[in-house]
């Protein structure tokens, strides 16, 4: 019965998935050339403002100085990426407890619940993008016997892409 769960899983998992993932790429594509597309009116709008304001303040005070001192805009630094250790360490937890027979059959479904919700507030991503990861995650798991620690190499594979999607 593992093993049919296990191949189902696989079989989603080489099928289905990079379907998905790539539709959910092209979505994401999207709505980045959209964002950058506000950015840019947004500036443009700032900038027309500025110099209108500009050449009113240049009719209205003639005997002004033109030279007004320049503010610098606060540069924008990427936040650090700090290791997610409390949840590391409950993921930790659920990994041994889900080596227990019987008592697996409640953790595992628990876990996938609570490190889903926490991958789509940790990484700000939609749930078709966590789904497929615990369900990739969770067919490694029954696929290796439950021996690989599914639940913590899921939070260390998004504290990877969480730290990659900062730097870029």
């Amino acid at each position: 019965m593992r093993y049919c769960f296990a191949l189902c899983a696989l079989h989603f998992a080489l099928i289905y998935v990079p379907d998905l993932l790539a539709e959910q790429i092209e979505q994401t594509k999207l709505r980045e050339r959209e964002l950058a597309e506000k950015r840019n009116k947004a500036k443009q709008a700032a900038t027309t403002t500025s110099s209108t304001i500009e050449s009113q303040n240049a009719v209205n005070n003639p005997n002004q100085d033109q030279e007004q001192p320049i503010q610098d805009s606060p540069t924008t630094t990427s936040p650090k990426t700090g290791f997610p250790m409390g949840i590391f360490i409950l993921a930790l937890g659920f990994d041994a407890v889900g080596w227990i027979p019987y008592v697996n059959f409640v953790t595992e479904p628990t876990a996938a619940v609570i490190f889903g919700y926490w991958q789509k507030k940790y990484q700000n991503t939609d749930y078709l993008t966590v789904l497929a990861n615990i369900a990739i995650w969770k067919g490694i798991d029954v696929f290796t016997a439950g021996i690989f620690p599914s639940n913590s190499g899921l939070v260390i594979k998004a504290y990877i892409k969480k730290k990659v999607q900062n730097v870029v």
